[in-house]
């Protein structure tokens, strides 16, 4: 197979597609935003949904992940899973995302 072929399809104007890129939410959960002051919870908060639903218009794939859901974070905040269709985040065991052995990529 050519080099050329197994690129990822481009536009008509060759400009790259919703195959080229992947959006991953990690750890948006209500004990996670403890730890923010610097910056405006709710603003934070509204850009996260307001990227969950774009991922989801363009048809970009996405990974949700959350870290210890029952034991202290909390699920990842209900209005980012209704914008991709209230989906199963990947629960992690690991802090480090990429090592996790489940780790997959879905478009809602």
């Amino acid at each position: 197979m050519s080099k050329v072929n197994s690129l990822a399809k481009r536009s008509d104007k060759g400009l790259p597609t919703s195959d080229h890129f992947v959006v991953a939410m990690i750890d948006l959960q209500p004990q996670m935003l403890f730890g923010v002051s610097r910056f405006d919870r709710q603003t934070i908060f509204n850009h996260n949904v307001a990227l969950a639903k774009a991922a989801r218009a363009f048809g970009v794939p996405i990974i949700l992940s959350s870290v210890q859901t029952k034991g202290f974070s909390g699920s990842i905040w209900p209005q980012v899973l209704a914008a991709f269709g209230n989906p199963t985040p990947i629960e992690r065991r690991l802090d480090e995302l990429l090592g996790q052995p489940d780790l997959r990529c879905g478009n809602s």
